[in-house]
């Protein structure tokens, strides 16, 4: 069980309040890391948007503790996770999973364009079983996708201010906000954070890629294609 927290703004970085760390920690006492980070607005005349993450780390396999967030640091991009990939593709991962994850995500964001890169994350993701939540940022296309395994097997809070800041975290803290909803466990969230809409710049919104238990795609509206059986969910065929 591990902790994760991310805030979104147009205002500044959202301070990571003392009884929301305190919380985090207690589900992942082995490790905190705190990082902030400025993206650029789409052009001159938009707000630049402020992240803040912070993830604690209950260390329960390997030899040693593997910090988080995992963050590229030459593109910033960067991934928040809490869970267990069992399995990739079909494949037994042996290794850090968080680790692994993040490379995967980034191989599959890298070298495309923005609609390519999306189709190729959403199809990533659909290749993880195990239970999981994450928040993966793709640096190169201004992109922020959250969510759970289909199953919800761990948990993800999400929550707005009336300024239009977005706080996501692995438990609920009144200080901060009194707002908090469960993220549904029926696909992935994404945010387009160099997206400008006109006459809402301050806010944010949220789009959806539901999962599908089919074998079909489409490109043009991608769904995530996983899990087609039970024991395939739960990563023990």
């Amino acid at each position: 069980m591990c902790g994760i927290y991310c805030a979104i703004s147009h205002h500044d970085c959202t301070p990571l309040t003392a009884s929301l760390k305190s919380l985090l920690q207690s589900r992942g006492p082995d490790c905190f890391q705190h990082r902030t980070q400025e993206v650029p607005g789409p052009s001159a005349n938009d707000p630049n948007v402020y992240i803040s993450i912070a993830s604690t780390v209950l260390a329960l396999r390997g030899s040693s503790i593997i910090s988080q967030p995992l963050l590229h640091e030459s593109i910033g991009s960067f991934l928040c996770w809490n869970g267990e990939a069992w399995k990739l593709n079909g494949q037994e991962l042996s290794g850090n999973d968080s680790q692994i994850v993040f490379g995967h995500l980034l191989a599959a964001a890298d070298g495309s364009d923005m609609s390519a890169a999306h189709v190729k994350i959403i199809d990533a993701l659909g290749q993880i079983s195990g239970p999981y939540a994450f928040v993966f940022y793709d640096s190169r296309h201004k992109k922020l996708y959250f969510g759970r395994d289909c199953i919800g097997r761990r948990s993800l809070l999400k929550s707005s201010n009336a300024k239009g800041d977005i706080l996501l975290s692995s438990i609920s803290d009144l200080n901060s906000s009194d707002q908090w909803v469960e993220v549904e466990a029926d696909g992935v969230d994404f945010i387009d954070l160099g997206e400008r809409i006109e006459g809402s710049s301050d806010r944010f919104p949220f789009r959806h890629v539901p999962y599908n238990f089919k074998s079909d795609t489409n490109e043009d509206n991608p769904t995530i294609v996983i899990l087609w059986t039970f024991s395939h969910i739960c990563g023990i065929e």
